[in-house]
């Protein structure tokens, strides 16, 4: 493949996979979560500029393109007024999948552990008309209701994977959700979509996110707009823009 095409090629899985979503993990795991202890946010996270972009309610996103092995990596965060108890159900079932990834078309639950701590998990997703369906065959590992770690197994895709990272804040009123990916997706996609599903679908599949979670945990929706600074409206690629270390994607 040219090398001036490896960057659309790579992009458009690292976004457009938005995101991989497998099954509900059993109920005992969530009994369980309280060995566990809760999950410190990534480095990139913690700098002023990005804490504060988070607060007023945007979607903050990187990435990075590895031109050696044709693979891109990108990490998305966003900050939900609700527990990780009322967020893990909505990433983790087939039934809220498509609220979060409206190109898929079929999400099936494979196999899975008898303790619910994971499962094999598979996907159907056409991104646009003109487009095939790309199928994606995924194992998940949960550690309720802080993490969840997949990798692909099989389907189209020629490498995926990732993690869901749940972390509370100090007084248990928020969740920062984060969202990391990397991947070989082993087809060359234009460079249109690549930039629609960057700009475009990751934040607004966070975005969706965010309304079910306070939704479900009777957060109500205008004094979640108030503790955010009401900037809801302000995400997308932009979000982190302005900080070093989080740049936008070209």
């Amino acid at each position: 493949m040219p090398r001036a095409s490896i960057r659309p090629f790579i992009l458009v899985a690292a976004a457009a996979l938005v995101p991989p979503l497998p099954l509900l993990a059993a109920a005992a795991d969530l009994a369980a979560a309280a060995n566990l202890s809760a999950p410190a946010p990534s480095a990139w996270l913690q700098s002023a500029t990005i804490q504060r972009q988070l607060d007023a309610g945007r979607v903050v996103d990187r990435s990075a393109i590895d031109e050696r092995h044709s693979s891109a990596t990108i990490d998305a965060a966003i900050r939900i007024h609700a527990s990780p108890q009322a967020v893990w159900p909505i990433i983790t079932q087939c039934r809220t999948a498509a609220l979060l990834m409206p190109q898929l078309k079929r999400c099936r639950l494979l196999r899975s552990a008898a303790d619910g701590s994971w499962a094999i998990m598979e996907h159907e997703i056409k991104y646009s008309f003109f487009s095939p369906t790309v199928r994606s065959v995924f194992r998940a590992d949960f550690h309720a209701p802080y993490r969840m770690d997949f990798h692909r197994i099989a389907g189209d895709l020629k490498g995926e994977v990732g993690s869901w990272t749940l972390t509370p804040s100090a007084d248990g009123s928020t969740t920062t959700v984060e969202y990391r990916l990397t991947v070989q997706p082993g087809f060359w996609v234009p460079r249109a979509l690549v930039r629609h599903s960057l700009s475009k679908e990751l934040p607004a599949a966070l975005v969706a996110l965010r309304t079910r979670a306070e939704e479900s945990s009777m957060t109500p929706p205008v004094a979640a707009a108030a503790a955010r600074g009401d900037a809801t409206s302000a995400v997308g690629a932009d979000a982190a823009a302005s900080d070093a270390a989080a740049p936008t994607p070209q």
